[in-house]
């Protein structure tokens, strides 16, 4: 009878913890510098890879938060960016038009980016959703439009002037553009930003700001 109860303990722990180990393994590790970690996995609606970025910095959610409102500043932060318009900067909304620079022969791309900002005062977690959209969009471009994207970013307090990053996306570019040779290069533009905002979040011009979002 002992036999029989250990049996079946071993049985209900591996039927119960197999869902978690399954998606826990559908992320890859990539890659990891400067304390970045890089993970890929294949997604049900993009056959280009989404990506998922880990790390912690030096600096706090005002801060990050001033960083990612400077507009002006994303062709620095965000390789590749071209022409930012932003149409929408409200508390917890922003929405951006960008242009995007993609190596010959692939055409240029643009999308329109919508930032949905959540704060937890208790959790001291920013969360960022972001979406792609048709509104806002240049007909006229001439550029491939980004249709479909979705991630988010999830920074959060952990005191000690520190901030823990998370950061997934995935898209589709839209157009024909081969799929193995995007996904060799996933994870480079994101460690990429991943080092600048290091850097930029500690400069002066964005510190002690206040934002409302923050301020319940």
């Amino acid at each position: 009878m002992k036999l029989f109860y250990k049996l079946l303990l071993i049985i209900y722990g591996f039927v119960f913890a197999y869902p978690l180990s399954s998606q826990e393994s559908d992320w890859v590790f990539r890659k990891e510098t400067e304390g970045i970690k890089a993970y890929t996995q294949k997604h049900d609606w993009s056959k280009f890879d989404e990506y998922r970025i880990e790390t912690t910095i030096d600096g706090n959610l005002s801060a990050i938060l001033a960083v990612f409102k400077d507009f002006d500043i994303y062709p620095v932060l965000f390789d590749g960016f071209d022409e930012i318009i932003n149409h929408v900067n409200e508390p917890d909304r922003y929405v951006n038009y960008i242009t995007i620079n993609t190596p010959f022969p692939a055409r240029n791309r643009d999308g329109v980016y919508v930032n949905e900002l959540k704060y937890n005062q208790d959790q001291k977690l920013l969360h960022i959703d972001i979406t792609c959209s048709d509104e806002y969009y240049n007909n006229d471009s001439g550029y491939v439009q980004i249709k479909n994207c979705n991630g988010f970013w999830d920074i959060k307090d952990i005191g000690g002037n520190k901030l823990k990053i998370v950061h997934q996306f995935v898209m589709d570019p839209g157009g024909n553009v081969p799929a193995f040779i995007i996904n060799m290069q996933t994870v480079k533009n994101p460690l990429k930003t991943m080092k600048t905002l290091k850097k930029l979040i500690l400069e002066p011009k964005y510190q002690n700001r206040e934002f409302e979002i923050l301020n319940p």
